[in-house]
């Protein structure tokens, strides 16, 4: 979603299956251990830190492009069909 939001010049429908294929991935995980909801509530701002340095590395932009904060609410992540506005 980072590299959807702050490339928005290379959006194409690989991203869409790839944001579309790991939301389906955590949707099942979360019906297996309903439980990992709150921890993954607890966790975002840990995995958000490992999403920024995937993007930098991968979209080669400078660190201070990304917010200090994850931009996007754990609903939003999660929810099938939200794509972030360009940033």
């Amino acid at each position: 979603m980072l590299k959807w939001k702050y490339q928005a010049q290379f959006q194409g429908r690989s991203w869409l299956a790839t944001i579309d294929h790991q939301r389906d991935e955590i949707e099942q995980i979360l019906i297996d251990s309903p439980s990992l909801r709150n921890a993954l509530s607890d966790t975002l701002p840990d995995i958000y830190k490992k999403a920024v340095r995937d993007a930098k590395r991968e979209t080669g932009l400078p660190e201070k492009t990304f917010p200090v904060l994850c931009p996007f609410e754990l609903d939003s992540i999660l929810c099938q069909g939200y794509y972030p506005e360009a940033g």
